[in-house]
């Protein structure tokens, strides 16, 4: 359900960020360590924003769903090729970039926390 589903989606991913590391290298792991950080940080903002009762701040939106398809994209077909190929490396970059300008969007959208 509401609260299954995300965690459930960010053991998916970090797992399988993590098993493509051992795989690939740094070229998978330093985009991992981004991906990881901001599940880290969005889901203490979303806890604190909770704490604070402004949940709707940080509500998932369209941005966070493309984000989460792409990345799901990427990591079927990185986990899937015997070979790393430019496209699917190309896919997970763009996840990559998704990740820190939905976080980024979040924050953003957050922002009146930090001045109380």
């Amino acid at each position: 359900g509401a609260f299954l589903d995300p965690v459930v989606d960010k053991i998916c991913v970090v797992t399988t960020c993590l098993a493509l590391t051992i795989r690939y290298g740094t070229i998978i792991g330093i985009p991992t360590m981004f991906l990881i950080s901001r599940e880290i940080a969005i889901s203490a903002l979303r806890e604190w924003a909770a704490q604070q009762n402004k949940r709707d701040l940080v509500a998932v939106n369209s941005t966070g769903k493309v984000k989460t398809t792409v990345q799901f994209c990427a990591l079927f077909l990185l986990a899937g090729e015997k070979t790393l190929s430019i496209f699917s490396l190309g896919l997970f970059y763009l996840a990559t970039v998704l990740t820190l300008y939905s976080g980024s969007l979040l924050f953003y959208n957050a922002s009146s926390l930090f001045r109380q």
